[in-house]
């Protein structure tokens, strides 16, 4: 639906309407439509047709197709539907592989003066951003790549004035000079080449790091909203897309500023050779050009297969490494393989297509250029049994025409292999063009009242018609510990996520010390809360890293204190390497209840004014349960508890039951 709106005149961008879709998947199929389409711009018509009937649908529009996947509808014809999908780019269908006559299409119209889900424009500049250091670094690199292109130019002189002088004369000793001369040329050329390489190999790595840092500080600066719904595979791809890019753009650019220059002063020689030769080169140049721009659409869809298959498979293997645990008790593994196979061999198949392109343009680029050269040697013969041209001149005009075609072929390879860029860019355009959260300090911290309130609060996820709660209200005080408990999805995690504003498209008020909780930026809420949420998890790291969260001057007695509080303490002493042994992202070798005390313990660390706890306790038995949540009530901080469990219920100060919209 975002490539249909775009085809319309608008200007969506798939990333933005994601984020306003968190929760798009648990709509009904019509309203989800509806939904998108709104966000889109595009009033949609959602129909069942029959195949008769598919050719007088209005195209653009989008199809469901045998697969069960959607496709943008471009035309029909008596046999067959031409579609645009996004792994597999303008293809065709065969009408009759359509079951029945029932194909659900869904016909979308622009509304007037809608502008929802803008695509940021994004330049390649943007995606670079401030590079330090970049200005002295490129001038040294420009200024070694001078020198070492006037090396270029004089090395053809040799062969002519070899030729033209030695020749006719047999002046050995002129000879042994003149060769002298250019051993000391291409010594000093091949220094030159070595400077230059290095100082490309050196802003290079640091253009890379200091991009991929700033990149990565991005995407940890993004609002949670980005990453719903999104393969962690596919996050990964457009990451380590950055170095791919980045290795075009700056030494490329690099590289193509200098054979720009090469290319322009070789010409003004060949020029001051022969006008009627130098126009060859050009004539295969724009020929090569020619050929380049008829396969640029293929090469850059092939390119964008290739990286989105990647990135299947990329997702996938992580899924499987991540919940190899699980994969092993189902005796799912040869299954798991069957699948990370088919997906790898879509990858390399992608692949093949790619290389078979740039095979192409080999070949397209051997036969321009074999071609040209041998017009340009045929003729230049010719010129010099008309005295028009000596020998040594025409060896001199061939070193620098092979010169000018090589220099020139690469800068239109360069400019192509950008252009194919552009998708594996766009892609990474949407980590750095999205807005991150707002960071700000307006309120002191430290005089915030320990006190939470909510008011008449309801909610409903976007593009649902039913609230998931409604008119809630309730109070936390100082010491006090409130329990929330109530049937699964009647939105007791979805309270807590208010508070740390995972949410914000809520009705009626929650205050914090008194302060409506939009005063507050995202940023400070997670300074005054502390929290376990059900999706938390440890990272690859030691127990002691994972409590901290790499603090860079961590409080170790705070941290053991902790510890202690969760009940974890011993247990981690007893670990081979106490609380510096290695864990896994699953969290081995912990047990779930070890896990789920680290957690508690990670939260209790930072200290903060209030505590939101939930299910953190539900990997425990009653009894460490019960001594975890007396140890934390015995901080007085106010906290927020959901449970399932009549025992943690009953150490609450109070219980809020909700019965699925109600408190």
């Amino acid at each position: 639906m975002v490539s249909v709106a775009n085809l319309k005149g608008g200007s969506v961008a798939l990333s933005q309407v994601q984020q306003q879709l968190t929760m798009a998947g648990a709509l009904a199929e019509t309203d989800a439509i509806a939904t998108i389409g709104d966000l889109c711009g595009l009033a949609t018509r959602s129909m069942t047709l029959k195949r008769a009937s598919l050719r007088y649908v209005v195209v653009p529009c989008v199809i469901r197709l045998p697969a069960g996947n959607y496709a943008v509808l471009r035309g029909v014809s008596k046999a067959h539907a031409y579609v645009t999908t996004p792994s597999d780019g303008r293809h065709r269908i065969e009408l009759d592989d359509f079951a029945g006559d029932s194909i659900f299409v869904v016909e979308l119209q622009a509304l007037v003066g809608k502008h929802s889900s803008q695509s940021p424009k994004w330049t390649y500049r943007d995606l670079i951003g401030k590079v330090d250091g970049k200005a002295r670094s490129a001038t040294q690199v420009l200024l070694l790549g001078i020198g070492l292109e006037i090396f270029s130019i004089v090395l053809p002189l040799y062969s002519q004035i070899a030729v033209d002088s030695f020749i006719p004369f047999a002046d050995r000793g002129f000879l042994l000079i003149l060769a002298g001369g250019f051993v000391i040329v291409i010594i000093l050329r091949a220094l030159t080449d070595l400077a230059r390489g290095w100082a490309l190999a050196v802003i290079s790595a640091s253009i890379n790091v200091q991009w991929m840092s700033a990149v990565f500080r991005k995407l940890l600066e993004l609002p949670l909203s980005f990453f719903t719904g999104k393969e962690v595979g596919d996050i990964a791809s457009r990451f380590n897309g950055v170095f791919g890019v980045q290795s075009s753009l700056a030494v490329t650019v690099f590289e193509s500023v200098l054979d720009g220059l090469l290319a322009l002063v070789t010409f003004g020689m060949m020029l001051f050779y022969s006008v009627q030769l130098s126009a060859l080169p050009i004539i295969a140049i724009a020929a090569y050009i020619s050929s380049r721009t008829a396969f640029l659409y293929l090469l850059q869809r092939a390119s964008a297969a290739e990286v989105l298959r990647a990135s299947e498979q990329s997702s996938l293997l992580i899924d499987t490494l991540a919940g190899i645990q699980t994969v092993k008790a189902s005796n799912a593994g040869s299954r798991f393989w069957r699948a990370w196979v088919e997906k790898l061999v879509a990858q390399k198949n992608a692949s093949l297509k790619t290389q078979k392109y740039h095979l192409i343009f080999k070949m397209a680029r051997d036969c321009v250029f074999g071609i040209e050269r041998i017009a340009v040697i045929g003729i230049g013969c010719m010129l010099v049994t008309d005295s028009r041209f000596s020998i040594g001149m025409l060896f001199a005009f061939l070193a620098y025409k092979e010169q000018f075609s090589h220099r020139a072929a690469m800068l239109v390879d360069r400019f192509y292999d950008i252009r194919a860029l552009r998708f594996q860019a766009g892609r990474i355009a949407e980590i750095v063009t999205i807005p991150v959260e707002a960071r700000s300090y307006r309120n002191r911290l430290s005089d915030i009242r320990p006190d939470i309130r909510f008011q008449n609060v309801s909610f409903r996820h976007r593009g649902m018609k039913t609230p998931l709660i409604e008119h809630v209200s309730f109070s936390l005080g100082a010491g006090e510990i409130v329990a929330l408990n109530g049937e699964s999805g009647a939105g007791k995690t979805t309270l807590m996520k208010l508070l740390l504003r995972v949410f914000d498209n809520y009705s009626g008020q929650i205050t914090v010390g008194g302060q409506d909780l939009g005063t507050f930026s995202t940023n400070e809420l997670r300074e005054l809360f502390a929290a376990v949420l059900q999706e938390d998890g440890l990272f690859e790291a030691t127990v002691f890293n994972n409590i901290c969260m790499y603090d860079p001057a961590p409080d170790v007695d705070r941290l053991f204190e902790a510890a202690r509080l969760a009940c974890i303490y011993d247990e981690i002493q007893r670990l081979p390497s106490g609380f510096h042994t290695q864990l896994a992202t699953s969290g081995l070798p912990l047990s779930k209840g070890q896990r789920d005390r680290v957690l508690i313990a990670r939260a209790l660390y930072r200290q903060c004014p209030f505590l939101l706890l939930d299910e953190a306790t539900g990997g425990l038995d009653d009894e460490t349960a019960m001594r975890v949540m007396n140890n934390v009530a015995s901080l007085r901080i106010p906290t927020l508890i959901v449970t399932h469990s009549a025992c943690m219920a009953a150490l609450a100060t109070r219980t809020l039951h909700l019965d699925g919209r109600r408190a």
